[in-house]
């Protein structure tokens, strides 16, 4: 009976195995199946494309794109800026019927930020640019990026209106967000010495007091710390940093992903 009892066990988890790899085949086909989709309905017309005023007073701002479709619903693609240094640091899209579309997505945005119009040929232009401006410096947009960019279709970004600045005082800004591991931070900042050199850009990064402290030259890593941080960065690209252990509460980090302000963590 035992030895039964176990067989039917193994052949349970043999199941729930095959699910779970198949559920996830699923995913990642519907996932990529959104960027095609995007691509056949990029000549719907635009619903709304705008960014907010936090892309001019705190370098990371949403950019979002919606195109309405016959069917009643809307086609979007949310991309999080970074102009100071990273491009296009998160990046979403997706079909909503128009109501849920206008509460959840436009509604929740207008309401907490001060929009700014842009034409689409604009909003490219600084989606693009922001990519391009970050791949110099050997930083990838967010991974999503590639299937979200599909809402722009045939759009010009030659025709824009606008002209945008790409990084701060002459020079790239990295500021850490509230999400961004130490290791996370590290690898950034390794990856900005290698390109810029040392003093060629500048750097915000949340640490902890005792990481603060030893920035300052007063204490050794703690080895919380130490033990996060990525074993293939230099711990020199570390020291020099201006540290400030506000940084999760700065303007900035009011730009918070759109992914997550309106599906959590999704």
């Amino acid at each position: 009976m035992a030895l039964d009892a176990r067989r039917r066990q193994k052949k349970a988890e043999k199941r729930k195995a095959k699910e779970r790899v198949k559920h996830k085949e699923l995913a990642r086909r519907k996932t990529e199946d959104i960027g095609q989709r995007l691509a056949n309905v990029a000549s719907a017309p635009i619903l709304h494309c705008f960014t907010t005023q936090d892309l001019w007073d705190d370098g990371i701002a949403q950019v979002l794109v919606s195109r309405e479709l016959v069917n009643g619903q809307v086609a979007f693609a949310s991309f999080l800026v970074d102009r100071f240094s990273l491009g296009v640091k998160d990046a979403f899209c997706g079909f909503m019927a128009k109501g849920e579309y206008l509460e959840r997505f436009y509604g929740k945005v207008s309401r907490r930020f001060e929009v700014v119009t842009l034409t689409p040929a604009a909003a490219r232009q600084l989606v693009e640019g922001a990519v391009d401006y970050a791949k110099g410096l050997g930083l990838l947009p967010h991974p999503d990026y590639a299937r979200a960019r599909h809402i722009f279709g045939d759009i010009d970004p030659a025709a824009s209106d606008r002209e945008f600045e790409f990084g701060k005082d002459g020079k790239p800004l990295f500021v850490s967000g509230p999400n961004d591991s130490p290791a996370r931070c590290a690898s950034i900042v390794g990856i900005l010495t290698e390109h810029c050199g040392k003093g060629g850009f500048d750097y915000v990064v949340a640490v902890s007091g005792a990481m603060l402290a030893r920035l300052d030259g007063e204490a050794d890593l703690d080895d919380t710390f130490e033990d996060e941080i990525d074993q293939d960065v230099d711990e020199e690209t570390i020291e020099g940093s201006v540290a400030h252990q506000s940084v999760p509460q700065l303007p900035t980090r009011l730009a918070a992903s759109l992914r997550h302000m309106i599906f959590g963590d999704e």
